[in-house]
């Protein structure tokens, strides 16, 4: 989750309703604008791409892992009694 905000006054606008990039020193050094990417050719900075899918926080992926080792760790100790 983006805890950090630095964008420019009025921003972020969607103008259009197309823009899902995040473009960095926009008007004043450090400030954000919203923008619609690569396909503006005025533009050529980088760009942070936002996606509408969930990615899964780091969390999730430590307690699939300590999920799967106690099954494991289970199924061992069944095989052995």
């Amino acid at each position: 989750m983006l805890t950090y905000f630095n964008w420019n006054s009025g921003e972020p606008n969607d103008v259009n309703g197309g823009e899902d990039y995040l473009q960095t020193n926009w008007a004043a050094l450090g400030r954000w604008n919203d923008h619609g990417g690569p396909g503006n050719a005025s533009q050529q900075n980088g760009f942070v791409i936002e996606y509408a899918a969930a990615v899964p926080e780091p969390e999730a992926y430590a307690m699939l892992l300590a999920g799967l080792l106690a099954v494991g760790a289970a199924v061992r100790r069944k095989k052995a009694a």
